[in-house]
């Protein structure tokens, strides 16, 4: 009993490690994402605020789209990230 209460505890110390490595990985992508994007969005003037608005909510959307498509088929960034990393010198 003990022994199987050890190997439980293994499986979910390696699933909580993988968690943590994915929450890494994405909290990094946002940040280097923000990063870029502030660095080269433009402020814009007062008049052009309501479309600007109008146009984000519609590319929300569908982004939104795509992250449940890529979410269903499976596709995942962190797969993506594994791969580059096994191929890293």
């Amino acid at each position: 009993m003990e022994a199987a209460f050890s190997r439980r505890l293994d499986r979910i110390s390696r699933q909580f490690d993988k968690l943590d490595y994915h929450v890494e990985v994405g909290n990094e992508a946002i940040a280097l994402f923000v990063r870029f994007w502030l660095g080269m969005t433009p402020s814009m003037p007062d008049e052009a605020t309501a479309a600007a608005k109008a146009a984000g909510e519609q590319r929300f959307e569908h982004f939104v789209a795509a992250l449940a498509r890529r979410v269903e088929n499976g596709q995942r960034l962190s797969n993506f990230v594994d791969e580059k990393v096994r191929q890293a010198p």
